[in-house]
């Protein structure tokens, strides 16, 4: 989790502290010089397979919701990659905030954020996870028709 909030806080604040190399390469990467358009391209690849490593990684470890860790990595760089497009500082040090509230999201949307109880791990920790959202359903629809209880 620390590794992964730290790559998007680096990722976001390269974006918000030079908006204008990151648009101009995505909006030319079609007319790049060949050799030049293989190494952005080379380099898109390794972030992403770093990103998805990590994601793999905190998945493997129970640290991490189970989710498909490509899609979650695309997520995730697709928020820092906006911040270029968006940010705007309107004080000093400004980005490293905005980084880190990006940075917090990312990370967050990957952990389990009702913090539910489960001593298993891997698939049988999915599993439990979905026993318990189960469970609270039948609770909830053997009350009736009446407003959602809290799930704390």
């Amino acid at each position: 989790v620390e590794r992964l909030h730290a790559m998007v806080f680096d990722t976001a604040l390269r974006h918000a502290r030079q908006p204008e190399r990151f648009r101009v390469l995505v909006r030319s990467d079609a007319e790049l010089p060949a050799e030049l358009a293989q190494s952005y391209r080379d380099g898109r690849r390794r972030i992403l397979a770093q990103f998805v490593a990590v994601i793999e990684q905190g998945v493997t470890s129970d640290e991490l919701r189970p989710v498909d860790a490509r899609t979650a990595a695309l997520g995730i760089i697709g928020m820092c990659t906006w911040v270029a497009w968006w940010y705007r500082p309107s004080t000093a040090g400004d980005e490293r905030e905005i980084a880190t509230a990006i940075a917090d999201m990312a990370v967050a949307s990957l952990t389990s954020a009702d913090g539910r109880p489960t001593t298993a791990q891997g698939p049988a920790r999915a599993l439990e996870l979905l026993k318990q959202d189960v469970a609270f359903l039948e609770a909830a629809l053997a009350r009736g028709p009446q407003s959602p209880p809290s799930r704390r």
